[in-house]
């Protein structure tokens, strides 16, 4: 029994010793040569703009130099995409790693790219010229770490970029909208070392980059240029730029006067800490921050923030203080690029003309959906108090002359012009889904389908408003909205012009589809193929009450289909005359509790609106 318990308790001891794990020993305790390797696990590269910016990772890369004390070796890297989508790598050497020979904390440096001649000497940073081109790109990233404390526990290394990054931004102008396929070169760097004067951006990216070796750009510098249709644009540095190891420089540039304008430029870290900015070359005098408002009497102040809104900031405001006249900015055909033409990013700020004028706006985009002053303004944006005169706007879907797509309001807006388009075309909005009210359109319209003179497409409420000029379309075509459709409103509004189209025409609106119209009246010939009416081309489980037409058509609705209701709708001829009108317009307003009221037009000779469209009595607007 003695030496089974003898044996026992030998066994025990060996099972004690085997099961031992390196967290088992000591600080003081030294550990048995060659028992651990040394196994780092990165980390530094996993921001999205991490790595060669695109990719933002380890993927691609396959070892690193690793150094502890004076010897130096090649240390693989483990990453994939299940690892954490390559965000983070494992260092290994399973040849001939490193070793422990204690817990105590050990100092490490690693660095790629390396010298395969001379694996202890860390390279200078030497990027390539051309990093347009993908494998160019990658190679110019230089990453460095180093820790004097790297533990036993839990070794690890932190990655930082040896590197600047460059991001060029673009916002067109001056007419000019696709700068999908600009050039952006970097010009006036450093050579040392034997780095290049100039490098093309990278284009695999959301925008241009390009990784620089740190320097200083002496202000005065072209710095960046853009080349567009073989034309090319320069932003001159106005300062001394440093651009330091591991931080990103985040440019902001506007297309003006034939050269780059600096809007802004945000500098990080690789992990998008902020760490600063670069003023702009424009000082914002007009700026107030305390009402987030500019105040603007010129184009070039209309610039400034312009291209604050077209940089993202869509809720900065302005106001008109003084007339603008474009007619002597013509860049060829264009001399506007609509604000916000985008409907993820629509302008969400107050724009107040202040019952100035802007004149001369000319857009000829007829590719571009989202066309106008504004291309899409969102259910927090206004626009009002402004006059557009003489402008001359074609665009493709959802083009007007103050917006291309509402969905805010719009209020005291008055144009002069032309305006066309393939759908939803009108000479106010494209197509409305806010509210707008007290404006009015003087010009002819012309377009394919859902046209109207004042609203291609309107889903929302039209008030007050009246359209002046001759309307031309295909399908869904009025002469005031081309569709009044989904729950809309249209009230205490009038058109005056011929209308022509294909089928679904009228000469207030081609087609009112669950929608209302309420003391309305059109004035002119309505021409078409099929569902041709005075008022309305086709109604479909809709509303039409105490509205009025004269004109060629002897049917007040072209077509209906479904419930529909259709009340006091007559054409002036005989016993019914404007005048006798007045009294049945203005009741149904009352009854609808509409702060609007018709009274007859004492205006002068030329002016051919027999009705016209005024507050009530003690009524604000």
């Amino acid at each position: 029994m003695k030496t089974l318990r003898h044996i026992f308790m030998l066994s025990a001891a060996v099972l004690a010793l085997a099961a031992c794990t390196q967290n088992d020993w000591t600080d003081s305790s030294g550990l048995p040569e060659g028992k651990y390797p040394l196994v780092i696990e990165a980390g530094g590269l996993e921001s999205v703009a991490s790595r060669a910016t695109v990719d933002g990772n380890w993927e691609g890369m396959t070892d690193v130099a690793l150094q502890v004390g004076t010897d130096v070796k090649k240390y693989s890297v483990e990453s994939s995409i299940e690892n954490n989508s390559w965000k983070t790598a494992t260092l290994r050497n399973t040849d001939n790693p490193f070793y422990w020979t204690s817990r105590e904390d050990i100092e490490v440096e690693a660095w790629w790219p390396y010298d395969n001649e001379n694996l202890g000497n860390i390279p200078p940073v030497v990027v390539k010229a051309d990093q347009s081109a993908w494998g160019n790109y990658r190679s110019s990233d230089y990453i460095y770490a180093h820790s004097d404390a790297v533990k036993f526990e839990n070794p690890t290394l932190i990655f930082t970029h040896r590197t600047a990054c460059v991001t060029v931004t673009l916002i067109g102008g001056n007419g000019i909208t696709d700068i999908s396929e600009a050039r952006v070169v970097l010009k006036g760097l450093s050579t040392q070392d034997g780095n290049p004067a100039s490098i093309s951006c990278n284009r695999y990216s959301e925008v241009p980059c390009a990784l620089v070796v740190p320097q200083a750009i002496s202000s005065g510098t072209k710095f960046i240029s853009a080349i567009i249709d073989d034309e090319v644009y320069s932003y001159t540095s106005n300062e001394e730029i440093n651009l330091e190891a591991n931080n990103r420089y985040n440019y902001t540039l506007s297309l003006r006067d034939n050269e780059l304008k600096l809007v802004g430029c945000t500098i990080t870290d690789w992990n998008n800490v902020d760490k600063g900015e670069i003023e702009a070359d424009i000082a914002d005098d007009n700026y107030d921050a305390s009402t987030n408002t500019y105040t603007v009497n010129t184009v070039e102040e209309l610039n400034k923030w312009i291209d604050r809104i077209n940089a993202g900031n869509v809720n900065i405001n302005c106001v008109l203080d003084g007339d603008i006249d474009l007619s002597d900015l013509s860049r060829s055909i264009n001399n506007w690029t609509p604000i916000c033409a985008d409907y993820d990013h629509p302008f969400e700020g107050k724009f107040d003309g202040n019952n100035h004028t802007i004149s001369g706006v000319i857009i000829n985009l007829p590719e571009q959906n989202c066309v106008g002053l504004f291309g899409c303004v969102g259910e927090k944006g206004t626009v009002k108090n402004l006059v557009l005169r003489d402008v001359n706007i074609n665009g493709g879907n959802a083009v007007g002359s103050v917006v291309g797509s509402n969905s805010g309001t719009i209020t005291d807006c008055y144009v002069t012009g032309s305006v066309q388009g393939v759908e939803s075309i009108g000479g106010i909005a494209g197509e409305n889904t806010g509210n707008i009210i007290a404006c009015y359109s003087i010009g002819n319209v012309t377009g394919n389908k859902y046209v109207g003179g004042l609203i291609g497409n309107n889903l929302r409420n039209l008030t007050a408003c009246y359209s002046i000029g001759d309307v031309e379309g295909g399908d869904y075509t009025g002469g005031l909205v081309g569709g009044n459709n989904s729950s809309s409103n249209t009230t205490a509004c009038y058109s005056i012009g011929n209308v022509k189209g294909n089928s679904i025409v009228g000469g207030l609106a081609g087609q009112n589809f669950m929608g209302e119209i309420t003391a309305c009246y059109s004035l002119g010939d309505v021409k078409g193929t099929d569902k041709v009416g005075g008022v309305v081309g086709f109604c479909k489980m809709s509303y039409v009450t105490a509205s009025y037409w004269s004109g060629n058509q002897t049917n007040h609705i072209g077509q209906f289909e479904s419930h529909n209701d259709i009340t006091n709708v007559n054409k002036i001829q005989d016993n019914v005359t404007w005048d006798s009108a007045i009294g049945v317009l203005n009741q149904a307003l009352t009854e609808v509790g509409s702060v609007w009221r018709y009274q007859s037009n004492n205006g002068d000779d030329n002016d051919e609106r027999p009705l016209v469209v005024v507050p009530s009595t003690g009524v604000q607007e």
